[in-house]
């Protein structure tokens, strides 16, 4: 089992009955759902119906009113970000444009202080499976 609020690739995600008041009301109310280890996930829809809210309460910078959320089986509900072992991009674009999309993904692992030989295989890892292969070197727009 993986220790919450270690660096890790990939996890298995749950998300149970999730509800929050959300930016513009009313919020969600009991979004629940499950993506397993290496699955890719995405929330799709028009402007506005809480795709925001849901991803940001799972990162942990938006309160829940009710729910939880289980990485790898363990609830992080109540966890500041810091100690969720959750990344976060947001929409508006790079945080750091000075960047390159390797050094985004590396970002989170750097700031555990892990190995520079196991960084560089977990980001090979993360641009692998998000098919970003050969995009490693180029900033954000």
């Amino acid at each position: 089992m993986n220790e919450v609020g270690s660096a890790r690739p990939l996890a298995a995600l749950r998300i149970e009955t999730l509800s929050t008041r959300g930016g513009p009301p009313p919020g969600v109310h009991e979004v629940g759902a499950h993506v397993r280890d290496g699955e890719f996930f995405t929330f799709l829809g028009p402007p506005k119906p809480g795709k925001s809210d849901v991803l940001g309460a799972i990162a942990g910078f938006l309160p829940m009113m009710s729910g939880r959320v289980l990485v790898d089986g363990q609830d992080i509900s109540l966890l500041p970000p810091r100690g969720r072992g959750v990344g976060y991009v947001f929409q508006e674009g790079a945080l750091w444009p000075d960047l390159t999309v390797a050094q985004h993904i590396a970002f989170g692992l750097e700031q555990q202080g892990l190995a520079a030989a196991e960084m560089a295989r977990k980001v090979a890892m993360v641009v692998g499976r998000l098919g970003f292969d050969g995009l490693e070197v180029h900033r954000l727009p």
